[in-house]
C-alpha cells in the first residue's frame, strides 16, 4: 500500500487544503487491492498460457532459409533508410534507449525522435510488407 501513500502524496497539492476523511482512505486502499489482485489475476492467467504452450519443435531447413532471407531483407532496409531515420531507428530498436535518452545523444528534439521513429516505422513497413505473408 506504500504506492498509495505516494500517489495521495503527491497529490497533495492538487487538493489544496482538503483533509482527506477516514471514508475516502478506506475506499481508496479498497480500489488498490482490487487493482492488485486483477493485475495479478492477469499475470497468473499468462503465465500459464505460457506454460501450456507447446516448445517450438525443431526447424525445417525451409524454416531456416525464410529466417535468413527475412533478417537480410530486414538488415537491408534499416540499412536503407535515411540517415536520421536510420540513427534514431537503431539507437531505439538496437540499443535500447529512451526518446530522451535518443534526443539527448543526438542533440534533436523529442519531437524529432519521434517523428524519425514513426518515419522508419512506416518505411521499414512498406519495404517488408512482401515478408509479412511468411509470419
Amino acid at each position: 500500500m506504500h504506492d498509495l501513500f505516494l500517489r495521495l502524496w503527491d497529490s497533495r497539492a492538487r487538493r489544496g487544503g482538503m483533509e482527506l476523511t477516514r471514508a475516502y482512505l478506506y475506499v481508496a486502499a479498497k480500489n488498490r487491492a482490487l487493482k492488485y489482485l486483477r493485475h495479478r489475476r492477469v499475470a497468473t492467467a499468462w503465465i500459464e498460457r505460457a506454460a501450456r504452450a507447446e516448445p517450438p519443435t525443431a526447424s525445417s531447413p525451409e524454416d531456416l532459409y525464410l529466417r535468413r532471407e527475412l533478417a537480410d531483407a530486414v538488415r537491408r532496409a534499416i540499412a536503407e533508410l535515411p540517415a536520421r531515420c536510420r540513427e534514431v531507428f537503431v539507437l531505439r530498436r538496437h540499443q535500447h534507449l529512451s526518446y530522451h535518452e535518443i534526443a539527448a545523444r543526438v542533440d534533436v528534439s523529442l519531437g524529432t525522435v519521434k517523428s524519425q521513429m514513426w518515419r522508419a516505422t512506416v518505411l521499414l513497413k512498406e519495404k517488408l510488407a512482401p515478408y509479412l505473408f511468411i509470419l
